[in-house]
Parts: C-alpha cells; structure tokens; sequence
C-alpha cells in the first residue's frame, strides 16, 4: 500500500532528519507500517519498519513518547517471534520489562516469551 512505500521512501533519508519532532513522526507511521504488515502476516517487512523505528528511539523517549516506545518494542517482539529471530526478541523484551511502568505494559511481551 502507499503507507508502506511512504515509509520506505522515509526511511532511506531517514540520516538526514535533524528534526526530534520530525523522527518522532517517522516512528508512529513506521508503528503504524508494522502494525499494517502484522495484520496480512508479513512478518519479515513488520520486523523492519519496526526494529528500525527502534532505531531511532532514544532513551528519554520512554519517558517522552512511553506508548510509542512501548508499542514499537511490543510489536517487534510478536514479529520477531513468528520469525525466529529470539536474540532481538529477547533485547527487546529487556528493554519493555526494564522500562514498561505497570504490569499490563509488560503483559503482551510475558504473552511471547512464554509461547
């Protein structure tokens, strides 16, 4: 669809964004790409869009910006799961437990480390 081809356009001049506000919104559309390719099952492009708006992420962003933070960490765990790949799920599964604020937070993230 066009979100995701937006996304990937955004993505290669990603480096040259000098705006916070600007990263920030290249974070929620690349949550909402993930989020999208997740719904069909296409896991291999949702772990993109999402470990690299990770990427982008600082950690005062889970202070600033909690739900995306959690979202995009919580999201990449699911995808990475289906794919396999446990040494990024279990990074990213630290960094929720480590930062999430209350038990529900952490709930979906417990929910794939356990299957």
């Amino acid at each position: 669809t066009v979100l995701f081809i937006a996304v990937d356009q955004l993505f290669r001049g990603a480096d040259v964004i000098t705006s916070r506000d600007e990263v920030i919104r290249l974070a929620h559309l690349a949550l909402r790409a993930g989020d999208a390719a997740i719904e069909v099952s296409a896991f291999l492009p949702a772990s993109l869009y999402l470990l690299q708006a990770v990427g982008l992420l600082e950690e005062s962003d889970w202070i600033y910006h909690y739900d995306l933070a959690l979202q995009l960490h919580s999201s990449g765990v699911e995808a990475c799961f289906v794919l396999g790949k446990f040494d990024v799920l279990n990074e990213l599964s630290r960094k929720v437990v480590q930062n999430a604020v209350c038990l529900k937070d952490k709930i979906r993230v417990y929910v794939s480390l356990i299957s």
